[in-house]
């Protein structure tokens, strides 16, 4: 249903000529698939160890997944924590409204992934945070999703909406480097830099004490990052581009090393908006574990194959192997 796609889920099982020849229909019948469809369930209703929290009835699925998703690979020392929105305009608890996303309305995922696009962890925004001391709301949720890649040497690349001062001294204590764009309200910024005045090109840096460094760079516009990376300064160099009077383009180290690693997140929706398979339903928890079942895990998939086999055709029992075994290997 992902690859060919109808504009009604019985449209599968149309005799029109206009649809007929569906591959669906020859499978299961439509009164069979919509019996299932509307029975599945993820968990025992009358099984719930909290029956406060908002996603109980797919908890274990987003547990199991998640689980998988770390035993199976381990990320390198680049990662990129973003957020990604599973649409959805029916009632829920948890669904949220983001404006400035492509689908407004549904449940937000908040990510740690690769550059190459694989999720290795994940958290659904259900609700208050549990705060760690001295960090608040999203300080201790980037330090929750990141937490057994502390004291391991990883930096992590994330935009404003993460990104802090206090953040940024509390991970170089624990061995993990942050690089990201900054928010110019963030509290406890130097002045001579956030309020300083630049011309196009032009850029300027300061260093606390602890080691964190923050940067603003004029381009097209104000370009504010913070990076606790001992290799970024305030000098600018070549990027490897030119524009269009053939002239080289210098550019921000900080800011080159983040653009190269925050498209991590932007590949998996690439990737998961190609062969969608959600359709409109009243059911919530369906619609959200059939994305990370035909979603997530599918793109997990994909991206380790291209991984270990660049040239390489997945065949159909490879691809099972990928998402079913957490501890297959390339052996």
């Amino acid at each position: 249903m992902g690859i060919v796609g109808m504009p009604e889920i019985s449209s599968y099982w149309s005799k029109s000529k206009l649809y007929a020849g569906s591959y669906i229909s020859s499978v299961m019948t439509r009164e069979k698939f919509e019996i299932l469809l509307r029975c599945i369930h993820f968990r025992d209703n009358s099984d719930v160890d909290d029956p406060l929290d908002p996603l109980f009835k797919v908890r274990p699925l987003v547990t199991a997944i998640r689980d998988c998703c770390q035993a199976v690979y381990k990320p390198g020392p680049m990662v990129v924590i973003d957020e990604s929105m599973v649409p959805f305009r029916g009632r829920s608890k948890v669904r949220q409204y983001i404006p400035g996303k492509a689908h407004k309305y549904g449940f937000k995922l908040y990510k740690v992934c690769t550059p190459s696009g694989y999720t290795w962890n994940f958290k659904i925004h259900s609700g208050s945070q549990t705060k760690h001391q001295g960090l608040n709301s999203t300080e201790s949720l980037t330090v929750e999703l990141c937490e057994e890649l502390l004291d391991m040497g990883a930096t992590l690349y994330a935009d404003n909406y993460y990104c802090s001062l206090t953040l940024a001294e509390y991970l170089l204590k624990k061995k993990t480097y942050l690089c990201g764009t900054l928010s110019s309200t963030r509290q406890y910024l130097p002045k001579e830099v956030t309020e300083s005045k630049k011309k196009k090109n032009e850029m300027k840096g300061r260093e606390n004490s602890n080691g964190v460094k923050v940067f603003k760079w004029r381009d097209k516009r104000n370009v504010l990052t913070i990076s606790t990376v001992s290799e970024h300064s305030d000098q600018l160099v070549p990027s490897g581009k030119v524009n269009r009077c053939r002239e080289e383009v210098f550019k921000p180290q900080s800011v080159m090393a983040y653009n190269k690693a925050k498209k991590g997140v932007d590949v998996f929706d690439q990737y998961t908006s190609y062969y969608s398979l959600l359709r409109k339903g009243k059911k919530w928890y369906r619609k959200l574990a059939f994305e990370l079942l035909t979603g997530l895990t599918v793109v997990n998939a994909w991206v380790l194959h291209c991984q270990y086999f660049p040239r390489a055709k997945m065949s159909q029992l490879q691809f099972r192997v990928f998402i079913v075994f957490p501890h297959w290997r390339r052996a």
